[in-house]
């Protein structure tokens, strides 16, 4: 983690980073650049969703919050089909921000497990 910390991201386009260490407990981290500030965190092990900054604003993220929020009290436990169900679907919201979002020039092609 320590190399996180001393990397100079200033030459990088913004991205958000999803990092699994299980080398000897689970834990799992997100670092975020922004193009300006550098966010490290570990997150607690619970079911997240993410949403490109650069693809949604932060009302369209809100909403896709609520949505997968609203989904996870339904489905208390739930399957691998059912979760890829939930990231293939079309139809909340517009298709411009639906979990399987579609757009003029951009759209959700390959969702993977």
């Amino acid at each position: 983690m320590s190399f996180i910390n001393a990397f100079n991201f200033e030459a990088i386009e913004p991205f958000t980073f999803v990092l699994i260490d299980w080398f000897t407990n689970l834990k799992t981290y997100e670092l975020v650049w922004d193009g300006v500030i550098k966010y490290f965190k570990e997150l607690p092990q619970e079911p997240k969703i993410w949403s490109s900054s650069t693809l949604y604003t932060e009302e369209m993220k809100g909403l896709r919050e609520a949505w997968f929020s609203n989904w996870l009290s339904v489905h208390k436990e739930f399957s691998q089909e059912e979760i890829l169900e939930f990231h293939q679907n079309e139809n909340l919201g517009t298709k411009g921000i639906a979990p399987k979002m579609k757009r003029e020039f951009v759209e959700t092609v390959v969702l993977l497990q």
